[in-house]
């Protein structure tokens, strides 16, 4: 722990408790105005309660000083604080919490003997102790055991069983998720070295993926696209091949078992380690391994285990792949379940459209919560293929190729609202973009076709009969009989048009290329591009491409502005139930679904410096203001323009600014570190499994811009966040506030400096005034004894590292990483940058001298 005593130090003192024992350490009273770090070995498997007192009854914040203290557990922060009373406790410390003092017999701790608890199973085991100690799972939850929700006897008596159509003793509601949300809460390595060390293949089971280098910003590589099955207690041989350079890499494997969004050491595998090596290792699934699909994640890195699945380094790349435990899922009754869109080859008028259980669907537009006995096909899918493909159509050569159906506009859809691409043989995870064309003189032929609305796309599920949905804006064709296309353009050198071979051709397809990459839309039927659009037949290849456009009546109410078929009233919260249907936010209270003002004010809003409360600003830093807009319910973070946003001052001084994408330094990322708050408030915690976007904004920049250094010490600064949504829509967030503090250097100072100038270097641990790492040259400040850590980039502006230098004192060669003491009133660690060469390097004394590093044999050091 650490305390900082107020003006008034003798007041102070604290006791840690161990619940079931007493009190087994204790402090105080303290001299004033003084910081004090004390350590206590603890047993991992008891629990813990901190109290620090104040016998005056004033805490030691922050009317006498500005005392704090700070409680860590494992080197993890589990409480802090300062302004208090007489007391504040930090409880619920310890591998050991909670505390259960229950009897034996009581495992529930209701006071209640086992076995008058409510036993559905009848394994002599408390239902609900069933559930907490991993016996039973209760995917739900809801407090049952699921082989009793699924039981048609009703073991447990609460009238409700689940159906379970595989069989595979999961409850069926527990096994449809959404592909847009499932594994958001995995955590995403970055590799900032795009370059030099990467994976070129993995073989796994049915997956076969060669890749090169993944590129900008992070060697990460999201391949959950491609996904294999395997059988509980099954073998399959892991093939992993690094190809790069002549220096040791080492590959590790982890698969999600337990299906919690976490990798766990005991779901590791550490293939081995060599240079430009194929490392191959036999795995077993485990009995233990839940059914349903999981991630897989490998990962490669130069000269060192990668022993954190999550960590961002140098060197090296990460891919993520899915796996699913058990037999494929398979419906086979032909019927569309609710959050089944068309998984097992529903009859194609099925779409979306479930009436009768009480809720908004697409299909209603008069009245939203009671629907009629029979909704009809309220959706309609335009289709010329027979849902399986034969064989690809691309240009080997590489061009912009396109690829679209002819259709004409039925009673029952003349409104279009989505475009469905199952993608040929080519790889996932390259952009491209769809399109609903016109068909300005009616003829069936796209010569002349003018684009009425696109959207962008990703490949994804390629090489498969998996129909890849794209949301479009509703869009109205006109008249019944109205001709109109619908396709893709995409840049590729393989075979992206999927091809429906054997089914009843319609000569309806047509296919476009360009070897210099410039189609234009609006244009297809120029005859200067290399491959003139024509239909498929004319070059050999009769077929139906695998594109399909989805239909709504036309004619929406007054009161229905997104023209999706539900009334206004029925798009947003309390009507509309998030759990069942799609739902509009409404964050302004008005009545109308944010989609349709003309700027969106989002119910979430940023949280800066994620984890610290109070959020102290240091305008002399030179690193980076940490910034998190919350990823919050209804909203999709993911549909956010990073480029597009700005961080600005509340009260409209000062101009704008966007965050850092480096390298060098920290860039945007999603991942889950915030926790939504309101008002001029703030707190500690960080996450609460929602994904947020994490951003970074440099100190010098948010200082300079935004017009900081005329405010005092102390300042409370509001700031907010400015944007556009993918599909163009202004955004405002909610702001939180910034507490500039004086760039003071009291005893503990660190100057961190490096031979290349603005090199990023990441520190840790946060320093006194609550700032990480940091451009050289920047100065840290910590308490006497604190023991820091420095990471510096393993090459910059070309150079490579040769050492850390602490007080001019030469460190371990080639170790970008570096663990010190702080002692003394003033430190200097110094990153020495040298030109390639051969021999070794030795110094010349202290680098704030200015002699450095001297070459030897062959090796020059950079001024």
């Amino acid at each position: 722990m650490e305390i900082l005593t107020d003006n008034y130090g003798g007041e102070t003192t604290w006791e840690l408790v161990e619940q079931g024992t007493g009190v087994v350490a204790s402090g105080g009273p303290y001299a004033s105005n003084t910081l004090y770090t004390v350590d206590i070995d603890v047993c991992s498997t008891h629990c813990y309660d901190f109290t620090i007192f104040d016998s005056y009854g004033d805490g030691i914040c922050c009317s006498y000083g500005n005392g704090y203290y700070e409680v860590y557990y494992e080197g993890v922060l589990v409480g802090s604080g300062g302004d208090f009373g007489s007391s504040e406790t930090v409880g619920e410390i310890g591998g050991g919490c909670p505390y259960d003092p229950t009897p034996a017999n009581d495992c529930n701790g209701n006071g209640v003997p086992d076995e008058c608890d409510p036993d559905c199973n009848g394994n002599g085991v408390p239902d609900d102790c069933d559930i907490a100690g991993g016996t039973s799972p209760d995917c739900q939850p809801n407090e049952v055991p699921d082989e009793c929700d699924i039981d048609p006897t009703d073991p447990d008596g609460n009238g409700q069983v689940s159906e379970d159509c595989q069989p595979d003793g999961i409850p069926d509601e527990c096994q449809l998720w959404d592909e847009d949300d499932r594994g958001r809460a995995y955590c995403e390595p970055c590799y900032s070295n795009i370059t030099d060390d990467w994976i070129s293949e993995v073989i796994f089971n049915t997956i076969n993926n060669s890749t090169g280098p993944e590129g900008a910003p992070c060697s990460f590589g999201d391949y959950t696209a491609l996904s294999t099955f395997l059988d509980v207690g099954g073998t399959y041989t892991l093939t992993v091949t690094v190809p790069s350079g002549t220096w040791t890499q080492y590959a590790k494997a982890w698969i999600d078992w337990n299906q919690d969004e976490v990798f766990d050491l005991s779901e590791s595998y550490a293939l081995g380690s060599g240079a430009s090596q194929t490392f191959t290792m036999d795995i077993t699934v485990p009995a233990s391994a839940l059914e349903g699909c999981t991630r897989m994640r490998i990962q490669e890195r130069w000269l060192s285990d990668p022993t954190d699945p999550c960590e961002s380094y140098t060197y090296g790349e990460a891919e993520d792949y899915t796996v699913c435990v058990g037999p494929p899922a398979v419906c086979g009754d032909g019927v569309c379940a609710p959050g089944q869109e068309d998984c097992c080859n529903c009859p194609a008028d099925c779409g979306a459209c479930y009436c009768g259980n009480g809720t908004c669907d697409p299909c209603i537009s008069e009245d939203c919560m009671n629907c009629p006995a029979d909704c009809g096909p309220c959706i309609t899918i335009y289709q010329w293929d027979d849902g399986t493909h034969e064989n690809a159509l691309g240009i080997t050569a590489g061009a912009t190729i396109g690829a679209l159906n002819h259709f004409t506009a039925m009673t029952a859809a003349n409104t279009i609202v989505s475009i469905h691409v199952a993608w040929g043989s080519m790889a996932n995870g390259l952009p491209g973009t769809v399109y609903l064309w016109s068909d300005p003189d009616g003829d069936g032929q796209p010569h002349d076709a003018q684009v009425l609305a696109s959207a962008d796309v990703v490949t994804a599920n390629a090489d498969t009969d998996i129909f890849n949905v794209i949301p479009i804006a509703p869009t109205p064709l006109g008249d019944v009989g109205t001709s109109f296309f619908v396709g893709f353009l995409i840049d590729s050198n393989e075979f992206p048009a999927s091809m429906d071979e054997n089914g009843t051709l319609a000569q309806e397809s047509w296919i476009v290329g360009d070897g210099n990459y410039s189609i234009d839309p609006n244009n297809l039927g120029s005859t200067a591009y290399t491959v003139p659009i024509d239909q498929p037949e004319a070059f050999g290849f009769p077929c139906n491409f695998m594109i399909r456009a989805e239909g709504i009546p036309s004619g929406a109410p007054p009161n229905d502005c997104n023209e999706n078929g539900v009334p206004d009233e029925c798009d947003i919260p309390p009507i509309c139930d998030p759990a069942v249907d799609p739902c509009s936010l409404d964050c302004n209270g008005n009545g109308t679904p944010d989609e349709c003002e003309d700027e969106l004010v989002l119910c979430n809003g940023i949280d800066l410096k994620p984890g610290s409360c109070p959020n102290s600003f240091n305008r002399k830093s030179r690193g980076v203001l940490h910034t998190a807009l919350w990823g919050a319910e209804f909203f999709d973070i993911y549909a956010i323009d990073i480029a597009s946003i700005r961080l600005k001052r509340a009260d409209g001084i000062g101009g704008e600014v966007a965050p850092h994408e480096g390298p060098p330094g920290p860039h945007s990322k999603f991942y889950d570190e915030a926790t939504p708050y309101y008002g001029e408030s703030c707190h500690e915690l960080e996450g609460d499994s929602v994904v947020d976007l994490s951003m970074y904004f440099q100190s010098e920049i948010v200082t300079s811009v935004l017009e900081l250094e005329a405010l005092p010490p102390g300042a409370l600064v509001e700031l907010y966040c400015t944007g556009t949504t993918l599909g163009g829509t202004p955004f405002t967030t909610r702001s939180d506030w910034i507490r500039l503090v004086p760039p003071g250097a009291p005893p503990g100072l660190v100057a961190v400096s490096s031979t290349v100038p603005d090199v990023w270097v990441d520190v840790y641990p946060l320093d006194l005034q609550l700032d990480g790492g940091g451009w050289a040259d920047f100065e840290r400040t910590y308490p006497q004894t604190s023991v820091m850590f420095l990471t510096a980039p393993r090459i910059a502006e070309g150079v490579r590292f040769a050492r850390w230098e602490i007080d001019g004192e030469p460190q371990a060669r080639g170790q970008t990483n570096i663990e010190f003491e702080v002692v003394g009133e003033m430190m200097e660690a110094r990153a020495v940058y040298m030109n390639p060469g051969v021999g070794e390097v030795q110094s010349g004394g202290p680098a704030e001298q200015g002699t450095g590093a001297q070459p030897v044999g062959g090796m020059t050091p950079v001024p």
